[in-house]
Protein backbone atom coordinates (compact mmCIF):
# COMPACT_ATOMS: atom_id res chain seq x y z
CA UNK A 1 0.00 0.00 0.00
CA UNK A 2 1.07 3.57 -0.60
CA UNK A 3 2.03 5.37 2.57
CA UNK A 4 1.80 8.84 1.05
CA UNK A 5 -1.01 9.67 -1.36
CA UNK A 6 -0.08 13.29 -2.00
CA UNK A 7 3.08 14.58 -3.60
CA UNK A 8 5.41 16.20 -1.06
CA UNK A 9 4.75 19.70 -2.38
CA UNK A 10 0.98 19.20 -1.97
CA UNK A 11 1.07 18.57 1.76
CA UNK A 12 -0.26 21.19 4.13
CA UNK A 13 -0.52 21.06 7.92
CA UNK A 14 -4.24 20.35 7.48
CA UNK A 15 -3.86 17.51 4.95
CA UNK A 16 -0.63 15.86 6.07
CA UNK A 17 -2.10 14.04 9.04
CA UNK A 18 -4.74 12.46 6.79
CA UNK A 19 -2.05 10.59 4.87
CA UNK A 20 -2.05 6.78 5.32
CA UNK A 21 1.41 6.77 6.92
CA UNK A 22 0.16 8.91 9.78
CA UNK A 23 -2.99 6.89 10.24
CA UNK A 24 -0.88 3.72 10.42
CA UNK A 25 1.51 5.36 12.86
CA UNK A 26 -1.37 6.66 15.00
CA UNK A 27 -2.91 3.18 15.19
CA UNK A 28 0.45 1.59 15.96
CA UNK A 29 1.38 3.89 18.84
CA UNK A 30 -2.15 3.59 20.21
CA UNK A 31 -1.94 -0.23 20.12
CA UNK A 32 1.49 -0.11 21.81
CA UNK A 33 0.30 2.49 24.33
CA UNK A 34 3.10 4.83 23.25
CA UNK A 35 3.54 8.47 22.36
CA UNK A 36 5.23 9.45 19.12
CA UNK A 37 6.10 12.90 17.85
CA UNK A 38 6.97 14.28 14.43
CA UNK A 39 10.11 16.37 14.70
CA UNK A 40 12.82 17.92 12.58
CA UNK A 41 12.83 18.81 8.93
CA UNK A 42 9.39 17.42 8.13
CA UNK A 43 7.73 19.81 10.57
CA UNK A 44 9.85 22.75 9.39
CA UNK A 45 9.23 22.02 5.71
CA UNK A 46 5.52 21.52 6.27
CA UNK A 47 5.20 24.86 8.07
CA UNK A 48 7.22 26.64 5.38
CA UNK A 49 5.23 24.96 2.56
CA UNK A 50 8.33 23.21 1.25
CA UNK A 51 8.36 19.68 -0.17
CA UNK A 52 8.52 17.16 2.68
CA UNK A 53 10.67 14.20 1.75
CA UNK A 54 11.36 12.35 4.98
CA UNK A 55 9.89 11.79 8.41
CA UNK A 56 11.64 12.08 11.74
CA UNK A 57 9.75 10.42 14.56
CA UNK A 58 10.72 10.35 18.20
CA UNK A 59 9.11 8.09 20.78
CA UNK A 60 9.46 7.49 24.47
CA UNK A 61 10.99 4.04 24.96
CA UNK A 62 12.42 1.77 22.31
CA UNK A 63 12.40 3.17 18.79
CA UNK A 64 13.59 -0.24 17.59
CA UNK A 65 10.46 -1.88 19.02
CA UNK A 66 8.29 0.71 17.28
CA UNK A 67 10.13 0.22 13.97
CA UNK A 68 9.77 -3.57 14.18
CA UNK A 69 6.05 -3.25 14.81
CA UNK A 70 5.71 -0.92 11.81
Amino acid sequence: PRLMEMKPNQLTPETALQEPVFQILRNLVTDLNRDAYLVGGFVRDLLLSRPCVDLDIVTIGSGIELAKAF
